[in-house]
């Protein structure tokens, strides 16, 4: 629990993916769910979602796709994140983040993985758009260094405060 007042949400349900209209074979996440895997904790700051998630041992999940940008914080384990036939090992400390709509396959390791996954608002990221795109030439990229801005996020979502919308904003720009 968080401080007196500022509770997360803890609940063992995982995203309910529908197939594409048309019978597809990519599954489109619901866009009030950002996981497939057991929610462990989720907040919202403002247009920021945070969930704290976890997926069991050797999980594949299906090609799928989720509806804004999201970025990846690996607390625990490690997984095989598959994009274009790109493929990015993620592990303890790993930063990924994807673009929305990038269609994409995951698969978990021998001890599953622990993860934070925060989806951005869309036109957070719009600034910096203007040197080029962020995902240029894939729909993904690391971020060699944000591991402690992303820790920091986590801390939030442990332990939220009055000025944690504040916080968790000032650490995503």
């Amino acid at each position: 629990t968080g401080r007196e007042g500022y509770a997360y949400s803890r609940t063992d349900e995982a995203c309910d993916c529908k197939p594409l209209v048309g019978g597809g074979e990519v599954a489109n996440c619901r866009a009030d769910d950002i996981t497939q895997g057991a929610r462990l904790r989720a907040a919202s700051w403002g247009g920021i979602r945070a969930v704290e998630s976890s997926h069991a041992a050797d999980l594949r999940l299906s090609p799928h796709r989720h509806a804004a940008t999201c970025l990846t914080y690996v607390l625990e384990g490690d997984f095989l994140e598959s994009v274009e036939g790109r493929e990015l090992h993620m592990r303890r400390g790993s930063v990924l983040l994807k673009q929305s709509d990038a269609v994409h396959t995951n698969h978990f390791g021998a001890s599953g993985a622990r993860s934070l996954l925060v989806e951005l608002p869309a036109g957070m990221l719009e600034r910096f758009e203007t040197r080029g795109s962020l995902f240029a030439p894939y729909p993904v990229r690391t971020i060699p260094g944000a591991a402690r801005s992303a820790h920091r996020i986590h801390a939030e979502l442990i332990d939220p405060d009055p000025v944690s919308e504040l916080v968790v904003e000032g650490l995503l720009l």
